[in-house]
């Protein structure tokens, strides 16, 4: 694991200078490779032959104690750059930049095989397990804050950004395989488990707040831009994860033979968070142009399948094979109880902004998931053959988001007259698209050929997705006498009128697709087959 945190602060300071620059930068990187191998022979009467291989890997990123009282409440790996309580008088531009890059990955194979050979009794058991679990933690935070009348923010340009990168990559394989072969009972046993995690907290936050002098934040005439985002260029907050489990089960003869596998592969996948851009409680602010944006782009891609595959072969006294092969799959972006909220607002702010003033709050959040499961049992016999085998396939994804863009003076602004905010343009702007493609696969294969045969056979597939997600964008005013709350055009001495635009869309996508088969076949003189899907 990796604990941590990477910050860079400024407080109560006084600073006259061109340029400045406040940046914490963090790249935490884990990848963990485990292979685990297990092969045992048993040869001769009596045979008898048990294999087991297991491997595991857990990974996790998180936060530290002990930070200075100016980063308190920021949980997770933290990444901060703030100026705090402070008087910066720059001639140049002013930047305050925190960025995070995480990539946590984990690829684990598991193997065993086990074998009997002849004579009299054989036995083969074989257990496969593969697991790999990811956490990652990031609280990414960049602000200016102030707290009394003389702090001050004032330059020829201002940004403070925070930017929050995470890749979270778990690859599970497992396979066992089991084989009696020659001489009276035969049996064959073989389990195979692949378990993939991954869970992810991503915070975000760039904002600016508190200062009560007009004029005291300004960005000249240049941009005053306030910006937190999970994507930089193909980056973004990302999980994907392989989860494969095989197993094969077979048993001879002549004699009596049992052939028995079991697959079961499973991945669990989550991202929790919030992206916000604010500011707050400024009075005065003064810029060329301004834009307070939070962006938001997650996506989890899952690839999960189990394969179980039974044969037993007896000359006699019957036949048995055994099948089960299961997925179960799910995947969350948000939940119930907590939405990933994505959120830029502008709140008892007055300001005058020579250009277009933008609070925009944008989130795509993606879910790509395939299962597919599959089983096969086959079982052959001079007198009595029995096969059953059952395929289950499970995916079920969930997207819970809040999107929101606003500018809002509330009832706590009370002595100010005319016009609060002026602009030469007014956009607020709320974008929200969520997609889920689901795929899920099940598929059943039971077959027995004897003077008396039955075969059984079972596929079940279910995809359930849910999609919730709101999208807002508002202008709201609480303070109604103390002036006009925004008044939009040309500051260049003309009259003319700008544009005030405020729209909020949401574009929500559900593809899902379930198959379910399932066949027996039952052959020889007396022959009953099942099948169900």
């Amino acid at each position: 694991f990796i604990k941590g945190a990477t910050y860079a602060l400024v407080e109560n300071a006084s600073v006259t200078t061109g340029n400045m620059t406040v940046s914490a930068e963090n790249d935490a990187e884990i990848r963990s490779v485990v292979l685990a191998v297990a092969v045992s022979i048993a040869a001769g009467q009596q045979g008898a032959a048990v294999s087991i291989g297991v491997g595991i890997a857990n990974n996790e990123t998180n936060g530290i104690t002990g930070l200075p009282t100016a980063f308190s409440g920021h949980d997770g790996f933290l990444t901060g750059a703030l100026i705090k309580d402070s008087i910066v008088d720059l001639s140049g531009a002013l930047s305050v930049l925190a960025k995070s890059t995480q990539l946590v990955r984990a690829d684990v194979v598991s193997a065993a095989v086990g074998v009997a050979a002849t004579g009299g009794f054989s036995l083969s058991l074989s257990g496969a397990g593969a697991s790999a679990e990811n956490r990652g933690n990031a609280s990414v935070y960049a602000a200016i804050v102030g707290s009394s009348a003389t702090h001050k923010a004032t330059s020829q340009g201002l940004s403070v950004r925070a930017v929050n990168l995470m890749d979270l990559y778990a690859g599970v394989g497992s396979a066992a395989v089991a084989v009696a072969l020659f001489g009276a009972t035969n049996v064959a046993a073989s389990i195979s488990v692949a378990l993939a995690r991954n869970t992810m907290g991503a915070k975000t936050e760039a904002k600016i707040d508190g200062f009560s002098t007009s004029g005291n934040l300004s960005a000249g005439t240049g941009q005053l831009t306030v910006e937190a985002t999970t994507k930089d260029g193909s980056e973004q907050l990302n999980i994907r994860a392989i989860s494969v489990a095989a197993s094969v089960a077979i048993a001879g003869g002549p004699g009596t033979a049992f052939a028995i596998s079991g697959a079961g592969a499973d991945s669990r996948n989550i991202i929790t968070g919030h992206t916000r851009a604010t500011i707050s409680n400024v009075n005065g602010m003064i810029a060329g142009s301004a834009e307070i944006k939070a962006q938001n782009e997650a996506l989890i891609s899952t690839n999960v399948a189990a394969v179980a595959l039974s044969v037993a072969v007896a000359g006699g006294s019957g036949a048995g094979a055994l099948a089960i092969g299961g997925v179960l799959v799910s995947n969350e972006i948000g939940t119930s109880s907590d939405k990933f909220d994505v959120v830029a607002s502008m709140v008892d702010v007055s300001a005058t902004v020579t250009g277009q003033l933008t609070v925009q709050a944008i989130d795509n959040s993606t879910i790509d998931a395939g299962a597919g499961a599959g089983a096969g049992a086959a079982a052959g016999s001079s007198d009595l053959a029995g096969a059953a085998a059952g395929a289950g396939a499970g995916v079920y994804n969930k997207i819970y988001t809040d999107t929101s863009a606003k500018i809002e003076r509330t009832s706590a602004v009370t002595s100010r007259s005319g016009n609060y905010i002026t602009a030469g343009s007014v956009r607020v702007n709320s974008d929200s698209d969520s997609s889920i493609t689901a795929l899920s696969v099940g598929a059943a294969l039971a077959a027995s050929v004897a003077q008396g045969g039955l075969s059984i056979a079972i596929g079940v597939a279910i995809a359930r997705n849910d999609i919730y997600n709101s999208s807002g964008a508002y202008i709201k005013d609480s303070a109604l006498g103390s002036g006009t709350l925004i008044a939009a055009g040309d500051l260049g001495g003309t009259t003319a009128a700008g544009d005030i635009e405020v729209d909020a869309d949401n574009d929500s996508v559900i593809d899902a697709e379930a198959t379910a088969a399932s066949v027996a076949i039952a052959g020889g003189l007396v022959g009953i087959a099942l099948s169900g899907a």
